[in-house]
């Protein structure tokens, strides 16, 4: 997957809620993380959420996290109503 046209890798990881979080981005690694095992609909809702960490990161926009999340909301209801997937993306992270 790229991101702003940087190659980021995204990782399923188990235990990886056991930190709290369903998801990371690790920018200096280029790496998306996360929890394996999640249903379909929380899966999804987390990667958009981790890629707009990435590009708030890349963009040096300044976000606070609730934005993030406010936009992941948003954002997600549009393409979860609108039958946009992004299956591709999490099939090729249960590949590695």
């Amino acid at each position: 997957m790229k991101i702003l046209g940087i190659p980021y890798i995204l990782k399923l990881v188990p235990h990886l809620s056991e930190s709290g979080n369903l998801g990371e981005h690790h920018g200096a690694t280029h790496e998306i993380l996360l929890e394996s095992g999640m249903d379909h609909d929380a899966a999804m809702a987390t990667l958009i959420h981790e890629i707009l960490e990435a590009i708030n990161h890349l963009l040096e926009l300044g976000l606070e996290h609730g934005t993030i999340v406010a936009i992941e909301t948003g954002l997600a209801s549009v393409l979860f109503e609108s039958h946009v997937s992004l299956d591709p993306i999490l099939k090729e992270a249960e590949k590695r």
